[in-house]
């Protein structure tokens, strides 16, 4: 193999960047022709400083220290008596140019290492996420993986010393733990599609009744522990919105309202209609947030600190996610006597089309 063919190929990145920071050099060179009759040197001096911290900032340290000295002698050919030379006639000229490269290095130097840093900190914070998404997910995923493992293995080492209630509870318990391994990774899809952008509502006339029907019966089992109370505005209108969309939106609330609650303890659906949009509640008498956590509780991979670190903590900024795309929004609150409030707003779309033709 000849050494041509393995040189390595310069990265046409780097000659951009280069070329892109000579190229402000120049157009602030223009500008400082332009003012030199009205300012000083020294002026046009901060100028030249302005652009190198930009180049520093956006394309590192290499542009910028080039940058620096081209700054320099542009400065001293362009904007110093006597023009169009080199020269440097007196002690003050002489002391601008100095100082104005001394800063101009130290200025490229400590934009570079604070970019740097910038990029450090980016990748340590995904980093972070990274660790706690798996660490959520290997013990979510776990659970109900080993509650199948069991509940399967009872049944296949059975030789006919179970009873059919007994065969029945494993079953159910399969079945249950396969529901709920679904949720997740359907948590888990949709934080991919909001990670893409590409959680794009395709909005329909919804009947509200029927999508808090579908939620409630994909959690029946999980419901089943708490008393849950659905009230519905009478003559609720049909709503302009993302029918899948909105049911995991319910899903998501009432499932976090099952995961951080005591067993027994009620949990309340509310959904009414005012002022040209939807409102969807979901009440529970659990430990209620802690103070401060009203809005940070949205946040991807939060968990409430009265939560026992149950879940992923991405239920509920999926919640926040698909309310924005609607254009609507979402809070959290405490109630009166204890317990949590979670109200989400949609935009209901107008009147429906039925009504616009009476």
């Amino acid at each position: 193999m000849s050494k041509s063919a393995t040189k390595p190929a310069p990265v046409r990145g780097e000659w951009e960047r280069y070329g892109w920071s000579i190229g402000v050099v120049v157009v602030l060179t223009v500008l400082g022709l332009l003012l030199r009759r009205s300012v000083d040197a020294s002026t046009l001096g901060m100028v030249y400083l302005l652009g190198i911290v930009g180049i520093s900032y956006w394309w590192g340290r290499g542009p910028a220290l080039i940058s620096s000295f081209l700054g320099v002698l542009f400065l001293d050919y362009f904007a110093i008596p006597p023009y169009y030379t080199l020269a440097v006639t007196n002690s003050q000229s002489w002391i601008t140019l100095t100082v104005m490269l001394v800063v101009s290095l130290v200025i490229s130097a400590l934009a570079t290492k604070s970019r740097e840093s910038e990029k450090h900190r980016a990748a340590a914070e995904d980093e972070k996420n990274r660790n706690a998404l798996l660490s959520a997910v290997s013990h979510d995923l776990k659970t109900p993986l080993t509650g199948i493992l069991g509940a399967a293995s009872g049944l296949l080492e059975d030789r006919g010393t179970l009873s059919g209630e007994e065969r029945r509870q494993l079953t159910r318990s399969i079945y249950d733990e396969a529901d709920r391994l679904k949720h997740l990774v359907q948590n888990l899809l949709d934080m991919t599609r909001l990670e893409a952008g590409a959680l794009e509502p395709k909005r329909e006339w919804q009947s509200l009744e029927e999508l808090v029907g579908v939620a409630v019966n994909q959690l029946q089992s999980g419901l089943a522990a708490h008393p849950l109370e659905v009230r519905l505005q009478p003559d609720l209108e049909l709503a302009f919105v993302d029918g899948l969309l909105v049911e995991q939106l319910l899903i998501n609330l009432l499932e976090n309202a099952v995961n951080h609650t005591p067993i027994g303890t009620p949990i309340q659906l509310s959904v009414s209609e005012a002022g040209g949009r939807v409102v969807l509640e979901v009440a529970d008498r659990g430990g209620g947030l802690a103070p401060g956590e009203e809005i940070a509780i949205f946040e991807k991979f939060a968990q409430g600190k009265r939560s026992g670190g149950k879940g992923a903590g991405l239920g509920l900024s999926i919640c926040r996610a698909i309310v924005l795309a609607h254009g609507g929004g979402i809070q959290a609150s405490n109630r009166e006597g204890g317990g949590a409030l979670f109200a989400a707003w949609l935009p209901t779309g107008g009147r429906p089309p039925s009504l616009r033709e009476e």
